[in-house]
């Protein structure tokens, strides 16, 4: 069942209209029965239909569900839908003032408080988490907050830096370009990083920054993270731990380099599970975040062919699911498995 496109503008519910289609779109236009697959049923593909519409104003539950299925940040819609509401029905009788709808926190999106960091998984090592409430209210009122869409290019390589990143919502790949344009991800970025600390050393960016999803950056200007270092020790601890963590991580895939290309997947599917994974509906582990067989190829520094096959070999397995730029890991203890016992 298609999606009609935002017709002329009639105002807020024309911004939410387009808004949920150009996310429809980045996620690579699953028919609305997909979508209500992936919520487990919750909502009909008729009510998924009939919100990516947006002819009249749909249940801020079924535009937060409908986000989420679309690994969208349901905060980026909670304004827009306040603001269509407010067109449709006026202020709210309380206050006479726009109100935002809470997030539902079950989904594991946005914010709590603008402190706490959720995208439907638990990370324990992230810059931001490893600072105290305190530490993260002195930065924000330092910092300014820049939200961003999927696929967006947020930096490029090589260029001249005077801030440092934050992430706060959404995900991220860092990526190198070869002469020969054959493009590296170095790593991903997730809820609660610390990106471009490249900027502390006066160095331009190493890395070129592409969104994987909607999310928000917190950005901070480099002389007053020096400032801040200066002064706070625990900051520095924790951009110490991130960067210890960093240079692991990568100690670890040049060990895994060394393997043979089914390992190396593996692996990497391993890692990325146990980073950023979460419950599938139909039961294994999915990503919140798409990507494709050449992402794959760029992490594990394969040539797109050979990862397509390394891939297709574990499909062929039912190890693992692999659709529209979407990977889910159905059997992660064969994946363990392999990595395990396949030398190079």
């Amino acid at each position: 069942m298609g999606v009609e496109e935002s017709s002329a503008s009639d105002g807020p519910l024309a911004a939410l209209r387009e808004q949920l289609q150009r996310l429809h779109r980045q996620a690579g236009e699953p028919s609305t029965r997909e979508l209500a697959e992936r919520l487990d049923r919750r909502l009909s593909h008729d009510t998924v239909h009939r919100a990516l519409r947006a002819r009249t104003l749909p249940k801020w539950s079924t535009v937060e569900a409908l986000v989420v299925a679309l690994d969208g940040d349901p905060d980026t819609f909670s304004g827009l839908w306040a603001d269509a509401r407010e067109a449709t029905s006026g202020p709210t009788r309380e206050t006479g003032a726009r109100r935002r709808p809470v997030v539902n926190k079950g989904f594991g999106s946005g914010l709590e408080q603008g402190l706490r960091l959720g995208d439907g998984h638990a990370r324990q090592d992230g810059f931001w988490e490893d600072l105290s409430l305190d530490d993260r209210f002195m930065l924000q009122a330092r910092g300014r907050r820049r939200g961003f869409w999927a696929e967006d290019l947020l930096v490029s390589e090589g260029t001249p830096l005077n801030s440092v990143f934050v992430l706060l919502r959404g995900f991220v790949k860092l990526t190198k370009s070869s002469e020969f344009g054959f493009e590296t991800i170095v790593r991903l970025g997730a809820p609660g990083d610390l990106l471009l600390e490249d900027a502390l050393s006066d160095r331009p960016a190493g890395a070129a920054i592409r969104a994987l999803t909607a999310g928000e950056l917190l950005i901070l200007d480099r002389d007053a993270v020096l400032d801040l270092l200066a002064g706070n020790r625990r900051i520095v601890v924790a951009l110490t731990a991130a960067l210890a963590s960093k240079v692991a991580a990568a100690d670890l895939r040049r060990v895994w380099a060394a393997s043979g290309a089914l390992p190396r997947v593996c692996e990497e599917l391993l890692q990325m599970a146990a980073s950023y994974g979460r419950p599938s509906y139909g039961g294994g582990v999915e990503f919140p975040f798409p990507f494709s067989q050449r992402d794959m190829a760029g992490l594990c520094d394969l040539s797109l062919r050979t990862c397509a096959r390394v891939l297709e070999d574990l499909r062929n397995r039912q190890i693992i699911g692999v659709s529209r730029r979407r990977l889910r890991i159905l059997r992660t203890s064969d994946l363990r498995d392999i990595a395990r016992r396949v030398k190079v």
